[in-house]
């Protein structure tokens, strides 16, 4: 088993700021409570428009120290407004290695962004109140009803694809 690398913010701050150019957040601008230091790298403007790499440090920003299985760095896609549409990659455990493991799991992102669409939200077309918002699956990007319950059979499971603001104007002069 890997042993455990204690990262300070120091070194975390040269490979993450200083190499790789990713942006420190203030507490206020991640949009909810976290008690660690948060980066993070815009995407693709095309595919993403306004969503960003997320890299969540687990160093604590209260000085004490995390609880094992909480120990580990990740990295998510959010929205504009912060809401994290992609979690599935991979966590970095803080061991010997981890600034390739981090580079692993974002670069993807970087290199091939037609992979990683994001569309905004819109009202679902198949139910009351629901918004269809991106989110992530197997099959990649995807726009998802904001009613969906797993646990509930019956609740909205309407799902569409993600398109690009250009698709949309090409399908929607076709219609003209």
């Amino acid at each position: 088993m890997a042993k455990y690398e204690e990262i300070t913010v120091d070194v975390f701050e040269d490979f993450i700021v200083d190499a790789q150019m990713f942006r420190k957040l203030e507490q206020h601008e991640i949009g909810h409570v976290c008690g660690e230091y948060v980066y993070e790298l815009p995407m693709n403007e095309r595919y993403a428009p306004g969503c960003k790499i997320r890299i969540y440090s687990s160093i604590s920003n209260k000085g004490v120290g995390r609880d094992v299985g909480a120990d580990a760095i990740r990295c998510v896609l959010v929205d504009p407004s912060g809401y994290p549409w992609m979690k599935a990659m991979k966590r970095v455990h803080r061991v010997k290695g981890w600034r390739a493991n981090i580079l692993n799991r974002y670069e993807r992102v970087l290199d091939e962004p037609w992979n990683y669409r994001w569309q905004a939200e819109y009202p679902c077309p198949n139910c009351d109140g629901g918004l269809l918002r991106c989110r992530w699956g197997r099959k990649g990007s995807f726009m998802g009803c904001s009613n969906y319950n797993p646990n509930n059979k019956d609740s909205c499971r309407h799902t569409e694809q993600v398109y690009l603001d250009e698709e949309i104007m090409i399908m929607t002069n076709q219609g003209e």
